[in-house]
């Protein structure tokens, strides 16, 4: 399977799609088209399957003529995405012709289609405030 990697996927995720041929659009300085243009020029292209970060790609598109499957990934930082390349590459062998999957990783999903924050360790916050007087303070916040 031909598959296009948009703009915000994972490069690491090609090494779990080795059975098939994986492009990058940047590599076709095809970054910044749009999406209705960069579905049409991957058909033409013969691509058959288009990997995204997009949420909102089924609904800005008319998909239903289209022949390019379409696997959008719910969240894309690598961090997360390699935890779930199972589910991510069975979407994309599963595909076929027009489909529509979102592989968003079960560990953010939430009841009926809501995202939560994903468990994280602690988050750290560093402000930087400039003081009347020409002096400046460090400010931090901790949330376990």
């Amino acid at each position: 399977m031909r598959i296009l990697f948009d703009q915000g996927v994972p490069r690491g995720l090609t090494a779990s799609l080795r059975d098939h041929e994986v492009i990058e659009a940047r590599k076709l300085a095809w970054e910044r088209i749009s999406n209705g243009e960069l579905l049409k020029l991957a058909e033409e292209a013969g691509f058959d399957l288009l990997v995204t970060t997009d949420k909102n790609v089924r609904y800005q598109q008319n998909l239903a003529e289209r022949k390019i499957s379409i696997v959008v990934l719910g969240n894309s930082p690598w961090w997360l995405v390699r935890q779930h390349l199972n589910r991510i590459a069975s979407a994309v062998n599963e595909a076929t012709p027009g489909s529509y999957d979102e592989a968003q990783p079960a560990s953010v999903a939430g009841v009926e289609g809501e995202t939560r924050k994903p468990n994280c360790i602690a988050t750290f916050m560093f402000i930087h405030a400039r003081c009347a007087g020409g002096g400046s303070m460090l400010l931090t916040s901790y949330t376990p």
